[in-house]
């Protein structure tokens, strides 16, 4: 298990600017009566407000892939981006991502997650620096999150060549062919909050307070 709570580790990684921040906010949720997912508010902040107070600070540049961007681009701290694919869902929107990158490599979060633990974030980004892998991707318990995942810049190209194959939409489907690594992720309460996804109503039950 390579996520082990290691302080002074976490404390002197020096992030790189070459990484960027990708948050994949989607469009309009149905299961939300239309309303986007990132302004659900959850403990009085919206989810994107939780999510950006998290990862600032850790990265050179932050961008925001939406099929909405002019809800986004009145705030400079973030750059905004457009599918370039339409109905290919996340697989489009990490495409963006890395196609709007200055750096060499992004760090892509689901928009509809409002608990990240910035100490996994930097020590992921701590394992992709020091690894010779395009793809970094966080398992637990045989569940992996790859909208909470390392991506090289590089791969753009080839999610282009993907979907032009047809084959599928899967995220999975496509880093599980190319050059990844899994982040061993223990099972505790604290990190199976970190990777909690908001998808339904039902989903928010318990997390106002």
């Amino acid at each position: 298990d390579n996520h082990k709570r290691n302080s002074a580790a976490v404390n002197s990684i020096r992030i790189m600017e070459g990484i960027s921040a990708v948050i994949l906010a989607g469009g309009r949720a149905r299961r939300f009566g239309g309303t986007d997912k990132t302004n659900i508010i959850i403990e009085g902040k919206t989810i994107f407000e939780r999510i950006t107070s998290v990862i600032e600070g850790l990265f050179g540049e932050i961008i925001v892939v939406s099929n909405n961007p002019e809800s986004f681009v009145s705030d400079s701290r973030f750059r905004t981006a457009s599918d370039h694919f339409s109905g290919f869902g996340p697989l489009a929107g990490i495409h963006s991502g890395l196609k709007s990158c200055t750096g060499t490599a992004a760090f892509v979060f689901a928009g509809d997650m409002p608990f990240l633990s910035r100490e996994i974030i930097m020590e992921m980004i701590s394992v992709f620096e020091t690894s010779d892998k395009s793809i970094l991707v966080p398992m637990m318990r045989g569940n992996s999150e790859p909208l909470h995942a390392i991506y090289s810049c590089s791969l753009a190209g080839n999610i282009e060549r993907f979907i032009a194959e047809g084959r599928s939409n899967a995220v999975r489907d496509f880093f599980e062919n190319e050059n990844f690594a899994y982040f061993n992720v223990s099972e505790t309460d604290e990190n199976r909050l970190a990777f909690t996804n908001i998808n339904s109503p039902d989903d928010l039950k318990g997390t106002n307070r």
